[in-house]
């Protein structure tokens, strides 16, 4: 890892997003910690170009800048002519709140409406000031150990502009059917994304578990969330009914703002015996620990070492030094002389297994798969994951991946579809024969060899006749020539 980032000493990492990693470093004219977001245009998870990105990253800072809040990060210092540029904020020690929601680390409800009230108010302070975040979700929320909740991640905002914007943006789940539809939006559509995301932290599950927009639209508009009374029994009945308002599909018949949908959640909470609310609760959670098993797993992942400032050693740590490299030179000779005699053994490697990936459900590795926001590695790998265990809506996830940016991913998907075998995939891999990719469109042909269906035959034949790819045209017209020598 680098030591330094301009006049920043880096301390260690404490992140990583789509655009580049997250620093935690020593501002050493202050004597403080703050937080360097790096952006790497050449990492290979940037969905879009280089230009875009630096834009995107640009935008986060100044919706970021104007505003300040004590729930939203503070932008200290930004820096685009540098190689890589950064922005520098305040550092947080705190853990992403869907860490907590993944690990059922939030079990007081109480808790869960503390951390509402903190990120409800930010929200409407960002309203007054025309910013929106448009990107409101557990993962863009930090929990401290003082209990503070911050807002992270102003990257898609939009900062004194309600119209539609070039491109759909937000995350499919939690995006408002306005924002899903490429409409003016306002207020109540980050409201929208604000409740998703309430509704996620009081019952564990999300609302809406369509993978892709046309799925969620349906969910909002016509078959609404689960209620909450049956996922928990003591959940009081009128709960249910000021979410279906926050969910409501026209904006205007939403909540004033994101105070008011916490102020009638309070409500109807405290409307029940089951809850007794007190300012005087203190928090169970152990933010420290869950940062610090957080941070070692980051590093393994990336293959760093966490820089250590190299000062003074103690002389009670120098004698130990000395007595334990003493012993394994004892140690080192006895085995030199135990080897003279016995033949070595052979040392086989340790496989590397992502123990996170490994812990999660097999729904958590489905969502992971359809999630576009992450790296294309990791899709890639939670669907070798996803192969292993079949789960019933694993192919709607390979669905959705099938279309990733990123060619590895789609080849994956194809991997997928060749070992699992289903003839219910067919639909899937002739739209695949038209992948702008040519190898994607070669390997789609390979898969359909275990589905010679007689349907085939009239996409193969207009692949034959019209790809502009030689290699692709000399398959299909393989391909359907068996077909057709078997019907």
């Amino acid at each position: 890892m680098r030591e330094s980032i301009g006049r920043y000493k880096l301390d260690s990492i404490v992140g990583r997003g789509a655009m580049g990693l997250v620093y935690k470093a020593k501002d050493p004219d202050i004597d403080r910690f703050v937080a360097i977001k790096v952006l790497n245009l050449n990492s290979k998870s940037i969905k879009f170009t280089r230009d875009a990105a630096l834009d995107a990253f640009k935008k986060e800072a100044k919706a970021a800048g104007a505003l300040n809040h004590p729930n939203i990060v503070t932008v200290y210092e930004v820096n685009f002519e540098s190689n890589p540029p950064y922005i520098v904020m305040q550092y947080i020690e705190g853990v992403s709140v869907s860490k907590l929601i993944v690990q059922n680390k939030l079990r007081d409800i109480q808790e869960v409406v503390f951390i509402l009230t903190q990120v409800a108010d930010a929200l409407d302070y960002a309203h007054k000031h025309n910013v929106f975040h448009r990107d409101i979700k557990p993962s863009n929320l930090l929990y401290t150990q003082d209990r503070k909740a911050y807002i992270l991640d102003f990257g898609v905002a939009a900062v004194g502009s309600l119209g539609s914007s070039k491109y759909i943006v937000g995350t499919i789940g939690y995006m408002s059917p306005e924002q899903m539809m490429n409409l003016r939006i306002g207020p109540q559509s980050d409201q929208f994304s604000f409740a998703v995301t309430a509704y996620e932290l009081i019952s564990g599950q999300r609302p809406f578990k369509g993978q892709e927009i046309k799925d969620v639209l349906r969910e909002v508009s016509e078959l609404g969330p689960e209620s909450l009374p049956e996922i928990k029994k003591n959940f009081p009945a009128g709960l249910q009914s000021v979410f279906l308002k926050a969910f409501s599909y026209e904006p205007e018949s939403r909540f004033q703002n994101c105070s008011a949908l916490v102020n009638a959640i309070t409500a109807e909470l405290n409307s029940s015996r089951v809850y007794v609310f007190s300012e005087k609760t203190e928090s169970n959670l152990n933010i420290a620990k869950i940062l610090e098993e957080e941070r070692k797993a980051l590093l393994r992942e990336l293959g760093l070492e966490e820089v250590v400032e190299k000062t003074g050693i103690k002389k009670s740590i120098l004698y130990s030094s000395v007595l334990v490299l003493a012993i394994l030179c004892g140690i080192g000779l006895w085995l030199g002389l135990k080897l003279l005699f016995v033949s070595p053994s052979p040392v086989f490697p340790t496989p590397y297994v992502d123990l996170d990936l490994y812990m999660k459900t097999a729904d958590e590795v489905v969502r992971s798969i359809a999630d576009p926001n992450l790296r294309a590695e990791d899709i890639i790998v939670a669907i070798k994951e996803g192969v292993l265990r079949n789960p019933a809506n694993l192919l709607e996830a390979l669905t959705v991946a099938s279309v990733h940016p990123n060619k590895e991913v789609r080849l994956a998907v194809l991997d997928a579809l060749e070992v699992l075998k289903n003839p219910q995939s067919v639909d899937l891999l002739i739209y695949k024969l038209t992948d702008p990719d040519p190898e994607v469109r070669l390997k789609t042909i390979h898969v359909l060899r275990n589905f010679k269906e007689k349907r085939i035959v009239g996409y193969l034949n207009h692949i034959w006749l019209t790809d502009i790819d030689p290699r692709v045209k000399l398959e299909s017209k393989k391909l359907l020539d068996e077909i057709k020598s078997e019907f």
